[in-house]
């Protein structure tokens, strides 16, 4: 059955694979499209909704087209009119049947097999008209020719359905020439055979390729909506890993800084010892402390700042510095571990 290009389509939450979303790839072979269960699923259900459509669309034009007819048999069967009239009002009845089936339970749950009848139904009826005159010698062949193609156009057989539904329409031309009491014309019997059989070779095969463009196309579809959704849930995971990431730099900034400030209260203390105003090298010692204190807590802050800004709780105020004291700041820091190694360094 084929795969419609309107119907919406229904796919199951990507969360149900999410262990497997970040080595899915995007795209899939037809193999395993086939053997995907949830492909299988969405495709049904688009075509259950696209064969209720179009089935709906081909009762309609048989209720309405088939008395129609009833002006050729005006033209061709004059003394028949009442009859076919009578045959052709049946058949609108009958398609009014199926129409009705349309709309049931039932017939939603079996959708496959309202197909072929509606085209069966008028083609029985016409099998019937030309058994009735003329048989193979009828011009109503072309009648049949005419059915067959407009249900195909709107319906869309599967391949199974179309050479089903071919086959049987050939058949109740053969019964209908057959039963009739007008001796056939083998010219027109060949004519009427052939083109019945050709127009047959063109509805089978335009509804392969038909199908097959169709589950193309549908394929396309549902694997693009699938990497959408995927795609989404991977960027909802991102966020939320970004959200994480934020909230752990703010809590470990919180966590480091406390500490350090309970740190620095101490060596605050030492600085303004008088003992240390006595011991130079003791004083450079908590100097170089206080100062690598002071620039820990500084970049401490520097995260919680990076935090707010990703949030986009902080705008970013840029100021000028000076280069000089800010290097002599840096120089500060290292000296004491490069004079402990014998090392000299200097800034000009």
């Amino acid at each position: 059955m084929k795969p419609a290009s309107t119907s919406t389509l229904k796919f199951a939450s990507p969360e149900s694979n999410s262990n497997s979303v970040g080595s899915a790839s995007l795209t899939r072979t037809e193999p395993e499209l086939q053997a995907d269960p949830e492909f299988q699923a969405a495709l049904t259900t688009d075509t259950q909704q696209e064969r209720l459509r179009t089935g709906k669309v081909a009762c309609i034009l048989v209720i309405l087209l088939m008395p129609l007819g009833t002006a050729a048999d005006w033209f061709v069967y004059p003394g028949d009119v009442g009859f076919f009239f009578a045959l052709r009002a049946a058949c609108s009845i009958a398609a009014g049947g199926l129409l009705a089936l349309h709309y049931l339970d039932f017939g939603k749950q079996h959708i496959r097999w309202l197909g072929a009848p509606i085209a069966l139904l008028p083609a029985a009826v016409i099998a019937m008209m030309i058994s009735q005159r003329d048989g193979f010698n009828s011009p109503y062949y072309a009648a049949l020719i005419l059915v067959l193609l407009a249900v195909n156009v709107v319906v869309h057989w599967s391949l199974g359905e179309s050479l089903f539904t071919t086959g049987c329409i050939i058949v109740f031309y053969a019964v209908a020439g057959l039963a009739s009491s007008s001796l056939p014309q083998t010219d027109r019997t060949f004519v009427s055979f052939y083109f019945l059989a050709l127009t047959g070779v063109i509805v089978v095969s335009g509804n392969f390729l038909y199908n097959s463009l169709r589950f193309r196309e549908f394929a396309s579809r549902y694997e693009l909506e699938r990497s959408r959704r995927l795609l989404e849930l991977s960027f909802r995971r991102l966020r939320e890993l970004d959200e994480l990431k934020g909230r752990f730099f703010a809590n470990i900034s919180h966590e480091l800084r406390t500490p350090l400030t309970l740190l620095l209260g101490p060596v605050e203390l030492l600085r303004a010892h008088p003992a240390l105003v006595r011991d130079e090298r003791l004083q450079d010692c908590v100097e170089t402390m206080h100062d690598n204190g002071m620039r820990l807590l500084k970049l401490i802050n520097d995260l919680l700042d990076l935090v707010r800004l990703d949030a986009g709780r902080l705008k970013l105020n840029l100021v000028s510095v000076e280069v000089d004291s800010f290097l002599r700041g840096l120089l500060v820091a290292v000296r004491r571990f490069a004079e402990d190694r014998g090392l000299r360094v200097h800034h000009e």
